[in-house]
């Protein structure tokens, strides 16, 4: 299923536009609004996408980005300047299965797992740059960062009538 753009992925996009450099990767790429918002800044050399949606992959492929069909980093094998994600992040709803919304059990779950993955796919000195709803424990996420050596600012915020909505610019703590 293709998530289609909401206020999180505007919110983000927002971002994407002012930071993204180098060599992009757009996790669970969705739309592809990432995609084409971080090809569009200067700086950018190359945006590859990953999704392991089937219908979402043969969406972007027709797009001019790389592909990797992928359940996060399982198959992503090279480093990155900048990592965009907007992770599913609702608690799952075991009545209304929509694997775009559903973050887990929690909504944390597919969060978790990206961060405690993604420093192995960005290059020193790289950004990883995700949304993150209040649903899921905003503070939560500020302990996990710290925890797995990451510095980070949210450099947007957004309300909306029933959570807030929050993107997190987040770099590996210098050694």
């Amino acid at each position: 299923m293709i998530y289609e753009p909401q206020e999180d992925s505007y919110l983000l996009a927002g971002e994407v536009g002012k930071r993204a450099r180098g060599r992009v990767l757009d996790m669970g790429t969705g739309s592809g609004i990432q995609a084409l918002t971080a090809e569009k800044s200067k700086g950018v050399n190359s945006v590859t996408v990953v999704d392991m949606d089937t219908e979402v992959i043969s969406f972007v492929s027709s797009m001019r980005f790389e592909v990797i069909e992928s359940n996060l980093f399982e198959n992503v094998l090279d480093k990155y300047d900048f990592i965009i994600f907007n992770p599913p992040y609702l608690p799952n709803e075991p009545r209304d299965p929509q694997p775009c919304l559903d973050g887990g059990l929690t909504g944390r779950e597919i969060l978790d797992k990206f961060l405690e993955n993604c420093s192995m796919h960005l290059e020193e000195n790289g950004e990883i740059l995700f949304v993150q709803s209040s649903l899921t424990d905003i503070k939560k996420t500020e302990k996990k960062l710290e925890e797995l050596g990451f510095e980070y600012e949210i450099v947007a915020e957004q309300k909306i009538p029933w959570e807030k909505l929050a993107v997190f610019s987040c770099r590996l703590k210098k050694k």
